[in-house]
């Protein structure tokens, strides 16, 4: 974008790339709005024009002479689906006030945008999961919030480097806990929070939280803990060790559920943290017992619950940077020297894997976020 004395655009062009693997430029029809603050502090859209983008570099002709924007946002009204990129005044636009957008789908394009940004390290993942704890908690649209929840925890387990896993992991809970206590009374976001917060829950304090919400001795005005909710809380305890069998063979007589089963296999049936392989033999045996009752359940549904539970100790193993303790977590069965030490789970045919869960960008027309379903992301 170029601009002239008096502080007007003279020229504004969308440039294409393609990665060298696939080097062929395809044609867009897109969008390009301009943005800029009002008298009320908002981001709003003042300008657009809409163009075929064709080739390395497309000028927006309609756009010269336009005032100077804080924001150009290429894909404006998500017409079709591409990556784009910010110059840096629209970066740093986005970084003092990404939540001032008062457009829903300007500002899940946004996100979007940034987070294609660090999956291609071009934007740290310690700066994108500090812009989700300083902007998330504004987030409207109760599907992009989960979304991001799932990205923030992403960032941290995936894209943070090792030595700094832990230390994000930390802020994640935090600032989960914030948004948890600032969340409207009985709000989507107020539950979406409370999920968070459970999901990367990972010091002392947090687990300490968690029992008193889920024994009901501290309360938050308008959330509900209902038994998916209990179930939810009891998962990170169980994995930290905190909540033992005896706790959750308690919660089962509870909730002696189809629903309550699997939620019981998903959280006895992985090992403590940095349980060691015993942990994971007795977790076994425990899997096994909940398999073998009368009325357990699918094995297909059990088998993904214990998927789940193994995806979640590898995830407390990845933030602590601990190599080893992700190797023992993926093959809990198997020692040094390839030999398997644990017997199969009693009716399971196979092992059960990792489910493999990762924030994917969604098919289809456009680039925004998909909404999640109302289990989460």
């Amino acid at each position: 974008m170029l601009l002239g004395e008096d502080g007007r655009i003279d020229e504004l062009a969308v440039l294409q790339e393609a990665a060298e693997s696939h080097p062929e430029l395809r044609p867009h029809r897109v969008a390009v709005g301009l943005y800029r603050r009002t008298d009320s502090g908002s981001l709003e859209r003042y300008a657009q024009a809409e163009t075929d983008v064709e080739g390395a570099r497309t000028v927006v002709t309609e756009l010269a002479g336009a005032d100077a924007p804080e924001l150009v946002l290429v894909n404006d009204d998500d017409l079709t689906y591409c990556k784009t990129r910010f110059d840096e005044t629209s970066l740093a636009a986005l970084r003092s006030g990404l939540g001032d957008l008062t457009d829903p789908l300007a500002r899940a394009l946004c996100w979007s945008a940034l987070w294609n940004m660090t999956r291609d390290a071009l934007l740290p993942a310690r700066e994108f999961t500090a812009l989700v704890l300083r902007f998330a908690g504004r987030e409207s649209d109760i599907g992009v919030l989960q979304t991001l929840h799932a990205w923030a925890e992403s960032a941290a387990v995936h894209y943070t480097a090792r030595d700094h896993r832990e230390q994000a992991g930390r802020r994640l809970a935090e600032g989960a806990a914030h948004e948890l206590d600032a969340a409207g009374a009985g709000s989507g976001q107020q539950l979406a929070w409370a999920r968070f917060f459970a999901q990367v829950a990972a010091a002392p304090a947090d687990f300490e939280q968690l029992t008193a919400l889920l024994d009901g001795t501290v309360t938050l005005p308008g959330l509900t803990v209902d038994q998916e909710l209990r179930w939810a809380f009891l998962e990170p305890l169980a994995a930290h060790g905190v909540a033992d069998e005896k706790r959750l063979d308690e919660e089962l007589a509870r909730d002696d559920t189809a629903s309550g089963r699997r939620h019981h296999v998903r959280c006895s049936g992985r090992p403590p943290v940095g349980g060691g392989q015993g942990a994971v033999l007795g977790a076994g045996r425990g899997v096994g017992r909940a398999v073998q009752r009368p009325g357990g359940g699918h094995h297909l549904g059990l088998r993904a619950a214990v998927a789940a539970g193994a995806d979640r100790a590898v995830h407390g193993e990845v933030l602590r940077g601990d190599r080893a303790g992700v190797d023992a977590a993926v093959h809990p069965d198997r020692d040094g020297r390839g030999a398997r030490t644990v017997p199969r789970v009693p009716g399971l045919a196979g092992d059960a894997g990792r489910d493999g869960r990762l924030a994917r960008l969604p098919r289809g027309r456009g680039s925004r976020p998909a909404p999640a379903g109302p289990g989460g992301p």
